[in-house]
């Protein structure tokens, strides 16, 4: 994965905008199309993305029943995203049959399947929220146990907060595939965000992936704001 990869867009943005915001973003980073955007404007805005030479993070965030969750991700197979997530609350069964039917149609197509990465706890969740629906513990604690849980059942990786990252590259190694969103520099503002980190401080302690949204989305001038992250996470120190 490139420098400029590690990089995850989000475009949370309204559709009339997407065109033209795209346009100012050198090919390189990752987008993400999360829900606020593929509910107003569908899988049409994902191959708009594609035709312009740009890959996708399909951030649906997906969990129901497994057959459901299997055809989804058929779905997003045939997209031609590069990744798209599940939510590891949704249980083993259902990431196992999302694992399965990607295996599936690689193999009956010969195409390479989108990257599978499991949700643990939400960046904008707190241990009080966590509490408040019933999850006992700290976040780094239920991200731990989702994280094992997802990748003994197939997913490539997982979305964690950066606060977590270290613990589960400890724990898990340095295979699996971490995206972190959440991600601000000191200047930034956190705005809903509660457990966030600096690119250098995500990539240094195992991110593989940042993601960054408002403070690209609002910069007056995107293209220098996203080659400022870049540099970063290029000039960024793995800590050992």
């Amino acid at each position: 994965m490139t420098h400029e990869e590690k990089l995850i867009i989000a475009l949370d943005l309204p559709k009339n905008q997407v065109a033209s915001f795209i346009g100012k973003i050198p090919k390189g980073p990752i987008f993400k199309i999360g829900m606020r955007l593929f509910t107003s404007s569908g899988p049409e805005v994902v191959r708009n993305v594609l035709e312009k030479g740009h890959k996708v993070f399909l951030d649906m965030k997906f969990m129901d029943i497994p057959n459901t969750v299997a055809e989804a991700s058929e779905s997003a197979f045939e997209l031609g995203v590069t990744m798209f997530n599940v939510h590891v609350l949704g249980g083993p069964t259902m990431i196992k049959n999302a694992r399965a039917k990607l295996d599936e149609i690689s193999q009956k197509t010969g195409k390479k399947p989108p990257i599978l990465l499991g949700v643990t706890v939400l960046t904008s969740m707190d241990e009080a929220e966590m509490s408040q629906i019933g999850l006992p513990g700290k976040p780094a604690e239920m991200v731990t146990r989702l994280t094992e849980l997802a990748l003994k059942n197939g997913c490539d990786g997982v979305v964690c907060s950066a606060q977590e990252v270290a613990t589960l590259r400890k724990y898990f190694g340095e295979e699996f595939i971490a995206v972190t969103p959440g991600i601000r520099r000191e200047e930034d503002a956190t705005g809903d965000q509660k457990r966030v980190a600096t690119p250098s401080s995500a990539i240094g302690d195992g991110a593989t992936c940042i993601v960054v949204g408002r403070p690209i989305l609002s910069a007056a001038d995107p293209a220098t704001e996203t080659a400022e992250f870049i540099k970063e996470i290029q000039n960024a120190k793995r800590n050992i």
